[in-house]
């Protein structure tokens, strides 16, 4: 909302200032090709990743003092802390047991989980 914008309540405006911004990523899963079952026969992104979605959240808040702006802010990434598979390290593996990671389990394979990232800013 910018200076003085949004409803007025009791000669102010609670809103003036503020900031929300919700981000939605949804992908249907990216192919992948499994490994070769025979010396010559090699089946190409025949397979694919699982689905995966991410929501991340901004709120923000803007002051105004003589001639300078405050801005303090907080985002949330991967707000419903969904965990999401990035990599598949060995296919094979990955088709017989389930684990992307690899006999290591390489936490690499997963997206990272919710974090939070907090701004403050002033310009003038």
């Amino acid at each position: 909302m910018p200076r003085e914008g949004g409803p007025a309540v009791l000669g102010g405006h609670p809103f003036e200032g503020v900031g929300i911004t919700m981000d939605w990523k949804y992908g249907s899963g990216f192919p992948f090709s499994p490994p070769p079952s025979g010396p010559v026969f090699t089946r190409i992104n025949t397979e694919r990743y699982p689905w995966t979605m991410q929501v991340d959240l901004s709120v923000s808040r803007r002051f105004w003092v003589g001639g300078v702006t405050a801005e303090a802010a907080i985002t949330v990434f991967n707000l419903f802390d969904r965990r999401n598979l990035n990599t598949i390290f060995d296919t094979g593996y990955y088709l017989k047991n389930g684990e992307p990671g690899g006999t290591m389990e390489n936490p690499g394979a997963w997206s990272p989980a919710r974090h939070v990232f907090a701004k403050v800013g002033f310009s003038w």
